[in-house]
């Protein structure tokens, strides 16, 4: 029997099914073929989430007009502008119950009404429950914790994941999956996608499959016909757009249609507790179970899309529009719990102060996971708007980092987002801020004086290379016999410390030396090069073992090392040693004085 298209189709569709998206043919759409909303799933969900509001009939049609409105002539803005309005909601004016009542001062339906378009209630309950599902097997399904198999993992966690859905209950959201539903463009155009996921009559993730068994036919001819064709032709499909989904049941990737093919990929575990990324048809079942699970789905839609405020020099007029890959997304949602458990508290509970490591190697995307990581920190609850403090030892990350989150100030939800200069002008910005405020600086700024910055305790510092100058807490005694003196120094990071006593702190490093851990707590999440490798975002390094011969003068390196030891006793720090020493290394290396490569 051939796997053909249709085939995978009717595959997804049961799988999906079982994950509670039940199946829709889109020839039972009663619509005119121009439509791409369900407009009486829309209009059932807003009556029954706010009924509460007494919300009326006209202010329901006034919301499909808001959303019916954005132009698909401008379609990047349009979707930027509806992902918006889904993850952070909206203001509805109720202009008419204000005429109504403006004799009633004060009442509470002259308020108007923050409308949120899914119903993201117990959202993050589920997800975290899920995210550690495997500590919670045993109790939940302990005759299959006893025999499950590591290549079964997606299995074992997908029954963690709907038993955890039903503990906790349903949602108010209306899921429907719609295959081969024809839509007219404005040019008279058809087309036919193969799938297209609804929730609450928006078609926010559209599928695209292609049969593994024609050579012609493979995920790149799906990518092209979502991101050229359907986006030429039918272009208000993609105004509602999340996630785009291209498949031949052996390879399977997840990007969005601002993106380019090389940014699909695949999502490969479940809850993110596996030891393994699945592959080839295994990698199915783990980005639909893993990725198209309610609440998680949800959890993506709702703070992992993001869009640059505005256009810079570098980026040009571009598209860009970025969605998490799997080691982002449960990286970022680990260290935002284990923050959490190990926040201090400002009676002197709480934890540690240590909010975890992030071991994560090249290819991890670590930049973006530190920026999912501040959103979520920022619209949480439970850290009362933080004050956020990334952490770099080169001015070059530095500058990196500062122009990504000077360019995500809606995203992050703070418009204060700025590069520290000096010591002084961190002191400047901390000063009687109670709560928020994202500021990027370097670990070098923090020895120019000891004295307090702040004690508040809602304060999280996230390091960036977590393994070298931030993680040298104790003392260094320095004794010359020579001049009968005792000279006393700390590192870099004992100056951070005793600036900021009672924030938090966030390690990501590649390389978790055990100081690393002492400062940052426990590794929580780690991507490794095996991972990357295989993911194919690093590429595999091959080589040939070759020996050389190097002559070194001994005498000329004890002259160096004694040299640089003098400076450090003269006082000069860690950072000013290693620039000179890697300069001295390249010059001598060149010149041949004390390093010479043998015949």
């Amino acid at each position: 029997m051939k796997f053909t298209e249709a085939k995978l189709e009717q595959a997804i569709i049961t799988l999906l099914g079982e994950q509670g998206y039940p199946h829709l043919n889109g020839s039972e759409l009663k619509r005119d073929q121009s439509e791409v909303l369900i407009k009486a799933d829309l209009r059932a969900f807003l009556q029954q989430r706010y009924q509460h509001a007494n919300i009326t009939a006209g202010e329901i049609d006034s919301i499909i007009r808001k959303l019916e409105t954005l132009p698909a002539s401008d379609l990047y803005s349009s979707n930027k502008t509806f992902c918006q309005w889904l993850s952070d909601g909206f203001l509805l004016k109720r202009e008419g119950l204000k005429r109504e009542s403006s004799s009633v001062a004060g009442s509470a339906s002259q308020k108007d009404l923050y409308i949120q378009l899914l119903d993201y209630d117990n959202v993050e309950q589920l997800v975290r429950q899920s995210l550690f599902a495997s500590a919670k097997l045993e109790s939940l399904q302990p005759e299959l914790a006893q025999v499950a198999e590591p290549k079964a993992d997606y299995l074992v966690n997908s029954v963690v994941n709907q038993a955890i859905n039903d503990a906790i209950g349903n949602d108010d959201n209306i899921y429907r999956l719609v295959n081969q539903l024809a839509i007219e463009g404005a040019t008279g155009e058809k087309r036919i996608p193969d799938a297209i996921l609804y929730i609450n009559g928006l078609p926010l993730v559209v599928l695209e499959f292609k049969s593994p068994i024609r050579e012609k036919a493979t995920i790149y001819e799906a990518f092209k016909q979502l991101t050229i064709r359907y986006r030429r032709d039918i272009p208000q499909l993609f105004v509602y757009n999340t996630l785009c989904v291209i498949s031949d049941g052996v390879n399977n990737k997840m990007g969005n249609l601002f993106a380019p093919y090389e940014f699909f990929y695949s999502w490969g575990k479940v809850t993110g507790q596996e030891r393994v990324a699945q592959d080839g048809i295994n990698s199915l079942q783990t980005m639909l179970r893993g990725l198209f699970d309610k609440a998680r789905l949800r959890d993506v839609m709702r703070h992992f899309i993001f869009f640059p405020d505005a256009n810079n020099k570098e980026t040009g007029k571009k598209e860009i529009k970025i969605v998490p890959r799997y080691p982002q997304y449960y990286a970022t949602k680990k260290l935002f719990e284990n923050i959490k458990q190990h926040q201090k508290l400002p009676n002197g509970e709480g934890g540690d102060g240590k909010g975890g490591t992030y071991f994560g190697a090249t290819g991890c995307g670590k930049s973006f996971t530190m920026q999912f990581l501040s959103r979520l920190l920022m619209k949480s609850v439970a850290f009362k708007s933080p004050t956020i403090v990334l952490i770099t030892d080169r001015t070059d990350l530095d500058d990196q980092l500062s122009q990504q989150f000077a360019n995500a100030k809606t995203y992050i939800g703070d418009n204060s987002i700025e590069t520290v200069k000096r010591r002084e002008h961190l002191r400047e910005l901390l000063k009687g801020r109670n709560s928020g405020g994202v500021f990027l600086t370097t670990i070098h700024k923090f020895t120019e004086d000891t004295e307090l910055l702040t004690d508040r305790c809602n304060v999280i510092c996230i390091s960036d290379e977590a393994h070298r100058s931030q993680v040298n807490l104790d003392q260094k005694v320095v004794v010359d016999l020579d001049k009968g003196t005792i000279k006393k120094s700390y590192g870099f990071a004992k100056y951070l410390h005793d600036s900021l006593p009672n924030a938090t702190y966030v390690g990501f490093t590649g390389t978790p030396v055990d100081a690393t851990l002492d400062v940052f707590g426990q590794v929580v999440d780690s991507y490794t090069m095996t991972e990357s490798v295989k993911d194919e975002i690093t590429v595999r390094i091959v080589y040939e073992g070759r020996a050389a011969r190097v002559c070194l003068n001994n005498s000329k390196l004890a002259e160096v090392e004694a040299y640089y030891k003098d400076c450090e006793s003269a006082g000069s720090n860690e950072h000013q040693i290693e620039e000179s020493n890697s300069e001295h290394e390249r010059y001598f290396g060149r010149s041949g004085s004390y390093l010479r490569i043998g015949p």
